[in-house]
């Protein structure tokens, strides 16, 4: 006689409700999982997410939607060398844009420790154009491009690895030119 259970064919709702029984299995430990994932992102400690938020807004002391936050510094011990910026010049490129230069004393450019531990008379810089942070700076020349035709504020200021501005007698070490730009090329 015949086997007739290898003829049978599985009922369509049958299938439709076995589709649905693995999917719920494989979902519940996958949906675990990813929720975890999630959790273990939320408990991130407050402090390391201030210290990057500090690292990144302008030295008014205000974030880019004008609300109020503290500024991390680094304060220049009595009688330690003074980091300085020397010569800041802002000069209209012969093609188009703006070049930037300028030199250190006291500092040394250290792109390989960014982000890294402070060490002392290293770090990089920060440009700012009209008090809006634009980049880090790991050299003491930069093509700045194009400014909108106006009067603009050019600023660098001398930043620690873990990105704190370097301070003096309480002041930010910086140098800042205001340059016009007339029209574009």
């Amino acid at each position: 006689m015949p086997n007739k259970s290898k003829n049978k064919k599985l009922n369509p709702n049958a299938s439709v409700l076995l589709a649905v029984i693995i999917s719920c299995l494989l979902a519940f430990p996958v949906g675990y999982l990813l929720g975890e994932s999630a959790e273990d992102k939320s408990t991130i400690p407050e402090t390391a997410i201030q210290k990057e938020d500090m690292s990144e807004h302008s030295h008014d002391g205000k974030s880019e939607n004008n609300q109020s936050h503290l500024h991390s510094i680094f304060e220049i011990p009595e009688g330690s060398p003074v980091p300085e910026i020397e010569n800041l010049k802002i000069t209209k490129d012969i093609k188009s844009g703006w070049n930037l230069s300028f030199g250190t004393k006291n500092f040394t450019f250290s792109p390989e420790r960014a982000s890294g531990e402070h060490i002392y008379g290293e770090g990089h810089a920060h440009l700012y154009i009209d008090e809006e942070k634009i980049t880090r700076l790991y050299s003491n020349n930069y093509y700045l491009g194009d400014l909108e035709e106006g009067e603009h504020t050019i600023k660098i200021t001398l930043n620690t690895n873990d990105h704190k501005d370097y301070t003096y007698n309480g002041e930010v070490i910086s140098a800042s030119q205001t340059v016009t730009d007339m029209h574009h090329n």
